[in-house]
């Protein structure tokens, strides 16, 4: 089975609701470690992960973190299979707007090489409205291009067209499975999961 692996960032309280939504495979916090450029420091990357299998021959693994040794992690000349990026935004806190826009700038390497998707939630309706807007903007100076959303976390069939959004735009994405169609949906726990 072909894993894929997507970045899950920005607000952690919305990284762990999604993660939990979507996972159907081991979920929790866990850790990687690696060898630093100076080859003698081990560098720990601690982060919540979540797998998901979309058909028989790809699985979907998310890393769910802020740290920048999660982006140095991932940005490895191994790790090949990453491919893409999810940014949860906190639509409520004002900071969160300011920080989505120096990550996208710092990681915009990253992004351009890779899928993106910005999730936008919040208590507030015209909070969240006026953070996609922005986002938008940002999205915009930057030369970034990305599909933009107000989610819920905890809602599996927002959180599904969140990742689906994704799938369409990494590059390859997961292709048809073996048996001529693609399957891709997230099960509900009805459904044997």
């Amino acid at each position: 089975m072909k894993p894929y692996n997507i970045v899950v960032t920005g607000e952690p309280t919305y990284i762990k609701q999604l993660i939990q939504c979507i996972s159907f495979g081991p979920e929790g916090e866990i850790t990687h470690k690696y060898i630093g450029p100076d080859r003698k420091t081990e560098i720990v990357v601690p982060m919540r992960f979540g797998s998901l299998e979309v058909d028989e021959d790809h699985r979907l693994d998310f890393y769910g973190g802020n740290s920048e040794e999660l982006f140095d992690y991932i940005n490895r000349p191994t790790n090949k299979e990453f491919k893409g990026m999810m940014v949860l935004l906190n639509a409520d806190s004002e900071d969160a707007l300011f920080g989505f826009a120096d990550m996208l700038a710092k990681h915009i390497n990253y992004l351009r090489r890779h899928a993106l998707v910005v999730a936008v939630s919040g208590q507030d309706y015209t909070a969240v409205k006026l953070a996609e807007e922005q986002v938008r903007a940002c999205l915009v100076e930057l030369d970034a291009a990305a599909p933009v959303f107000s989610i819920d976390p905890k809602s599996k069939k927002e959180v599904s067209l969140l990742v689906e959004s994704l799938l369409y735009f990494a590059a390859p994405g997961i292709s048809d499975s073996s048996r001529g169609k693609s399957t891709f949906a997230l099960k509900s726990s009805s459904e044997g999961v």
